[in-house]
């Protein structure tokens, strides 16, 4: 009973995140939706424009608390070890400039409204939306110097955000 009102408590936390999510600065070189200056380089932010498609998850985490991440959740016990787990971000994110991404993979660097230890462990998940479900990738994220999380996006997942729908969570073991 103590773990399941200690989830819901961190997922009251995350839906009030929500909007804090939507105004908290976001690197590289873009904020809420709207481009900071025009760039040729790949960009991934809080799209606080998209804030109802979050929104309209967010019941359905609540409800269901780690499981809402379906088969996710064994990549997401495999970054932070077993035990317990918080949900302490999730928003909708947009992208540009995926096809400007040299290699495989870009790094991306996000901050949020709750900071994030330096050298802390989180499992980001990048959640793209389909018609019927919505399909969850999880990275292994680090906290950064500042507080941000900084974590590897392939290529190919950039541009599905770029071309479709698509949520951001982030979960870290209490």
């Amino acid at each position: 009973m103590k773990k399941f009102l200690t989830l819901m408590l961190a997922l009251a936390l995350a839906l009030t995140a929500v909007s804090a999510l939507a105004s908290s600065p976001t690197v590289p070189s873009k904020t809420d939706s709207t481009p900071a200056e025009e760039t040729e380089e790949f960009s991934l932010w809080i799209d606080a424009t998209k804030a109802d498609l979050a929104n309209a998850e967010i019941d359905k985490l609540n409800d269901a608390g780690i499981e809402y991440f379906g088969a996710a959740g064994d990549a997401i016990a495999a970054i932070l070890g077993e035990g317990e787990y918080e949900v302490n971000e999730f928003a909708a994110v947009s992208a540009s400039n995926s096809d400007a991404i040299e290699g495989d993979t870009v790094t991306v660097t996000l901050a949020f409204a709750t900071p994030y230890e330096a050298g802390a462990k989180v499992a980001v998940l990048i959640g793209i939306v389909g018609d019927e479900e919505i399909a969850w990738n999880v990275y292994e994220g680090t906290g950064v110097e500042g507080g941000a999380v900084s974590f590897e996006l392939p290529a190919t997942v950039a541009a599905d955000i770029e071309n479709g729908s698509a949520l951001i969570a982030v979960v870290n073991a209490k």
